[in-house]
């Protein structure tokens, strides 16, 4: 018999194979922040334990990177702005020609 365990809920349903020999896992949510334990068992027949392993992993999301200043937005407008204000002294001085 084999018993699948992460966290104190069994999971053995959700395992998938295709020759018993090599097992797969997918959680359906996603783990949270921290410590979790993946605890795998397997008795014989008459239910002695003929091998047992656990594992402690922790899951630690990466944090989003600051946002950064929109210097490129502010160049731009500050640009345009000076276009347009040199536009306008030389459409002003046009007209006193």
């Amino acid at each position: 018999m084999l018993t699948a365990v992460l966290d104190s809920t069994n999971i053995l349903n959700q395992f998938l194979t295709t020759d018993n020999k090599v097992f797969t896992y997918t959680p359906t949510t996603e783990l949270t922040k921290g410590a979790h334990t993946l605890s795998i068992t397997v008795q014989d027949d008459q239910g002695v334990n003929t091998l047992a392993s656990s594992s402690t992993f922790t899951v630690n999301p990466p944090t989003p990177p600051a946002a950064e200043f929109p210097w490129l937005i502010i160049i731009i407008i500050a640009i345009v702005i000076i276009i347009v204000v040199a536009l306008l002294i030389y459409m002003r001085s046009q007209a006193y020609i």
